[in-house]
């Protein structure tokens, strides 16, 4: 969720901009986060009303894609506008933090076109039932957007499109061959998920659970998949999407699976508003939880997981890696 210093920071952006001209270079560094870490505020709204925007979006269940389509239209830089700031060319060097590597998506898109539109934003908003939660003012701004009256974000085509060059630097693909590596020197069988995680982190709990406990290949192994989960939060909990895979796994745990040991983190090392990236359980969390009394189906119904795994240690807590490349999760079978 943005602040002011995120406005600032566009504003700061722009000035530069400002000053280049069409025989200057602009080498423009982008990763994910961007998208609220750069965000500026239209004329006739306020930061609260943004704040309380992308706050609902965030816990609406909305994939990434659906919640920058939002950003988009509520910003001159997304969506390709930055290059509207700069007849400079511009050489965009990005780090993705999204399925499929959409350099659309990735920081909602400041130097690459957008096929979305006003009338999509509103959609998904329809689609999450935001329409009545959100301040009027941004549904005032969409639908100006939608009438005309606001410029839609840059389309493919466009003629300021040819000053602009972007490449992909690191993505998920990246860690994954990193924790694969690291994984075979340890001397471990490695079996990776070719697609890329995006369904229901209770879902995806669930379903990494099954190909650990049904699993009869060779062994130790480590069953090794990337992505980024999503969790509709109801629950009055602290957690995120990794620490609630985790927890949701664990609840399928029993003395059967005590040859299993389930990791989900995040590769920025923040997961949710949190200072874990994620968390690490085994059959010994369950135990441990047990020793204390821990209520697993109370703390998971309130999606309360970070202080479910404080008291039992089984918080992975790194401090900020410095990048972003969406998250990893494993399984290794002992």
């Amino acid at each position: 969720v943005p602040d002011d210093n995120c406005d600032i920071a566009v504003r700061e952006t722009i000035e530069l901009l400002k000053k280049t001209s069409k025989n200057d270079i602009v080498i423009c560094l982008i990763s994910g986060g961007a998208s609220s870490l750069w965000c500026d505020v239209p004329s006739e709204l306020t930061m609260q009303d943004l704040q309380l925007t992308f706050d609902l979006l965030l816990k609406s269940g909305a994939d990434i894609q659906e919640m920058n389509t939002v950003r988009k239209h509520l910003s001159q830089i997304k969506g390709g506008q930055l290059l509207r700031q700069t007849k400079a060319k511009v050489y965009s060097l990005i780090i993705s933090d999204v399925v499929g590597d959409d350099i659309s998506a990735i920081a909602s898109g400041p130097t690459v076109p957008d096929p979305s539109t006003f009338m999509d934003a509103k959609a998904f908003l329809s689609k999450y039932r935001l329409i009545d939660k959100v301040p009027q003012g941004i549904i005032n701004h969409i639908e100006k957007g939608i009438e005309g009256y606001i410029e839609e974000t840059l389309k493919p085509g466009d003629a300021q499109l040819s000053n602009s060059k972007n490449k992909i630097i690191g993505n998920n693909q990246v860690a994954l061959d990193a924790a694969k590596a690291t994984a075979k020197g340890l001397g471990y069988y490695v079996e990776e998920n070719s697609e890329l995680i995006t369904g229901d982190a209770v879902e995806e709990a669930a379903k990494l659970m099954g190909k650990a406990i049904n699993y009869n290949g060779s062994r130790p192994a480590c069953l090794l998949q990337g992505g980024e989960t999503t969790v509709m939060i109801t629950g009055q909990g602290k957690g995120g999407r990794n620490q609630h895979f985790a927890l949701s796994a664990l609840k399928q745990f029993s003395e059967a699976t005590s040859h299993i040991t389930i990791l989900s983190g995040g590769t920025d090392g923040t997961d949710g508003p949190t200072d874990a990236t994620g968390a690490v359980v085994d059959i010994s969390s369950l135990k441990k939880a047990k020793e204390q009394k821990l209520d697993i189906d109370q703390f998971h119904r309130n999606q309360d997981a970070y202080n479910f795994f404080k008291p039992t240690d089984d918080l992975i807590i790194t401090g900020p890696t410095q990048t972003n490349v969406m998250d990893v999760m494993f399984a290794l079978i002992q």
